[in-house]
């Protein structure tokens, strides 16, 4: 199996050959071409994101079907029964599938926005983000110190307010983006690989 540099040059050297086919590369490992629906919100940084990649659906609503699928409602997101024999006698009996959920507060809701801005756009706005959440950028300080020593490595360009990352960064986006996640480290929680 390839390791994390060959997975890396693996994954440029087929994206080179999507753009030189006419495709223009859509967050972190998507492509569509300039004029469908894709590019367009691409364009007008109308880009969205959720549990099954980039989308231009702005609902706000996302039910998943399925044993361990993940849906996202108006306060949260909610999660099936995972082990499928579970998932499959709740709804034999007419229940519910629902294992568990989570409720978002305000900071969840500004960081999702922070992170969803940051993985469709490869840049974010730290202040314009707080703004539309009336929140203070100084409620993300923690997150600085990080992002400056990413701005130091080359990952980043990051001025105390504007993320922006150069398109040689684009596959440490997950990586850039999990600085906004207060959650991570915690037990009991688990990730995508950001490479």
């Amino acid at each position: 199996m390839p390791d994390g540099l060959e997975r890396r040059e693996q994954a440029e050297a087929i994206a080179q050959a999507l753009v030189a086919a006419g495709y223009i590369r859509i967050g972190l490992d998507h492509f569509a071409l300039q004029d469908d629906t894709m590019g367009q919100a691409r364009a007008e940084r109308a880009l969205r994101r959720n549990f099954q990649g980039y989308t231009t659906d702005g609902a706000e609503t996302l039910i998943g079907f399925g044993a361990s699928a993940i849906g996202r409602l108006e306060n949260g997101y909610v999660q099936n029964e995972v082990v499928l024999g579970r998932y499959a006698e709740r709804v034999l009996k007419g229940e519910l599938a629902t294992a568990k959920g989570f409720r978002l507060s305000a900071d969840d809701r500004l960081r999702a926005e922070l992170i969803e801005r940051l993985m469709c756009d490869l840049e974010v706005d730290i202040g314009a983000v707080c703004a539309r959440h009336k929140a203070s950028p100084d409620e993300l300080a923690q997150s600085f110190p990080r992002l400056q020593e990413l701005a130091e490595e080359g990952v980043i360009q990051f001025d105390g307010c504007r993320v922006l990352m150069p398109e040689d960064s684009r596959l440490l986006v997950r990586k850039v983006a999990s600085v906004f996640d207060a959650y991570l480290g915690q037990p009991a929680r688990s990730y995508s690989r950001s490479v």
